[in-house]
């Protein structure tokens, strides 16, 4: 190619990404004391369920002789009350959360 047919680079300016264009809304930073109420939730629902579990199988061996479908079933729905209680409390403080 000669000389005189060559074009000057000129740079390109860049370009802002979309993003910046819109106003995104951030995520507010979740404070300590919901975490730790968060975390004591589930650990809650973790060892009621891990006690639900070894209350059946006691149940299945047939300890508890003839009553073993009532025990078995109250501790069922002590295990959804405690369950349905946690999460509640859960979502509660996250909601109460005055961080700002």
């Amino acid at each position: 190619m000669s000389e005189n047919k060559q074009k000057p680079i000129v740079p390109v300016p860049p370009v802002a990404p979309a993003a910046a264009t819109h106003s995104i809304p951030r995520k507010r930073p979740v404070s300590d004391s919901t975490r730790v109420v968060r975390a004591v939730c589930a650990w809650v629902v973790i060892i009621s369920a891990a006690l639900f579990a070894f209350v059946s199988i006691l149940g299945i061996w047939n300890v508890f002789g003839t009553s073993t479908e009532d025990v078995i079933g109250k501790s069922l729905s002590s295990l959804f009350v405690i369950g349905f209680a946690a999460g509640v409390i859960a979502i509660v403080a996250s909601l109460l959360d005055d961080n700002k």
